[in-house]
């Protein structure tokens, strides 16, 4: 017996048809002799194997005797079944936050205006107005490029110009011995005071967005003065106007408490249109800063910050100016080692009630801990950080960090 190769087999679709037509052909006689009554309504389990008897006896004396009619068949009844769509791990996986990680501390205090991060914008009952604040002023320290001078305030030479018009001479241009043209940017000579910053009267400077996922608009530039220092390169000294007016209000404060005190430290605030900036999570919209720690014997010619331990640190005058960013009323969180606070702690409880302390200290730990203002967050040990309010009238501003999900915590300094 010779079998067909497969490439001549008809296709499936095609045996399915000659099937039905066969069995339909074959059910017509038996219902039309009489000998098998259809009943669909009620399909028994033992007519199948009744008529399959039959088949099999039919077909083994196919030659000698007539075959039993087959049976009806009956197409089982299939119940539906509603089957939940299951979410493709990729989708998931693009719908996480990509920067996940375990949410910042301040998340746990009590929200604030604008905590939403959404609605639209508003212009403040009172416009911030702070004369010293409409324009700022850098003294160079030494000879420099136009170039340098650009890239030490993060912006364009185009713009240091149009602030200066009368100060920033045009670029040279000359061409050199191959013919090809040359630019060459003026210096300017140590002393020259230049402006940097310019308040633009149509538009406010906003925070907009969560600490750590968020940026800034029109941010300003923190001003120098006699009772602080700022890094030479300052692309990230920009922040809102309640950041800014609340810092200086501190400083002078202690300034005027400490004449002849050491300088403090000025870190990092934000960029001018903020966003991203390494190594931080946060320092995005221009309401965070980093701030040095006042040491014993501190040098002040170091613009850096450097290690504090319980023997340089110095509680009194650190107090005195943590205390005042606090009475400023602008202050949202503040994160520092948890070791220099508890020899902060141990100083302000000879200056302020018990309970002034618990709203201010998360340690020792009690009840109200968990929305305390200064708490400790590690990376802290030779600075600590600063995170100032939303504005009341700015719905665009986020308070608290973006829910964040992985296991490990990470500064936000």
């Amino acid at each position: 017996m010779t079998t067909r190769p497969d490439t001549l087999r008809p296709p499936r679709a095609l045996h399915s048809l000659i099937g039905g037509v066969a069995l339909s052909l074959m059910l017509g006689v038996a219902v039309f002799s009489g000998r098998v009554a259809p009943d669909v309504s009620t399909p028994s389990r033992a007519q199948p194997e009744r008529s399959l008897a039959m088949h099999a006896g039919g077909s083994l004396h196919a030659g000698f005797a007539r075959p039993a009619a087959p049976a009806a068949i009956v197409a089982p009844v299939v119940p539906v079944v509603q089957i939940e769509p299951v979410e493709p791990e990729l989708v998931r996986e693009l719908r996480t936050d990509p920067e996940a990680s375990e949410p910042d501390p301040a998340s746990t205090l009590p929200e604030e205006p604008g905590v939403d991060g959404l609605g639209e914008e508003l212009t403040p009952a009172t416009p911030e107005t702070d004369p010293e604040l409409d324009e700022v002023f850098w003294e160079v320290p030494e000879d420099m490029s136009l170039d340098f001078v650009a890239s030490s305030w993060g912006m364009k030479l185009s713009t240091l110009r149009e602030l200066n018009p009368e100060v920033v001479p045009e670029a040279k241009r000359s061409r050199g011995a191959s013919g090809e043209q040359r630019v060459t940017q003026p210096e300017i000579a140590a002393g020259t005071k230049l402006c940097v910053f310019r308040k633009d009267t149509e538009t406010l400077t906003r925070s907009i967005g969560a600490p750590n996922r968020g940026r800034l608009r029109d941010g300003i530039p923190m001003p120098e003065g006699p009772f602080w220092r700022l890094r030479k390169r300052r692309p990230r000294s920009f922040g809102t106007h309640k950041t800014i007016s609340s810092m200086l209000a501190a400083l002078r404060v202690y300034g005027e408490r400490y004449p002849d005190g050491p300088r403090v430290g000025i870190g990092e605030f934000s960029k001018l249109r903020g966003g991203r900036i390494y190594p931080h999570r946060s320092h995005r919209t221009g309401r965070d800063v980093d701030v040095g720690y006042v040491k014993l014997g501190d040098d002040p010619k170091r613009t850096g910050f450097r290690a504090t331990t319980q023997k340089n640190f110095d509680a009194e005058r650190n107090w005195v100016l943590i205390y005042a960013l606090l009475q400023t009323g602008n202050v949202q969180s503040i994160y520092m080692s948890s070791r220099l606070q508890k020899l902060l702690y141990k100083e302000a409880k000879k200056h302020v009630p018990e309970e002034e302390l618990r709203r201010y200290f998360q340690y020792p730990w009690h009840e109200d801990s968990a929305t305390a203002v200064i708490h400790h967050q590690h990376g802290h040990k030779n600075h600590f950080h600063v995170r100032f309010r939303c504005e009341d009238w700015n719905h665009r501003c986020r308070a608290r960090s973006r829910q964040q999900l992985a296991k490990k915590s990470s500064p936000n300094a």
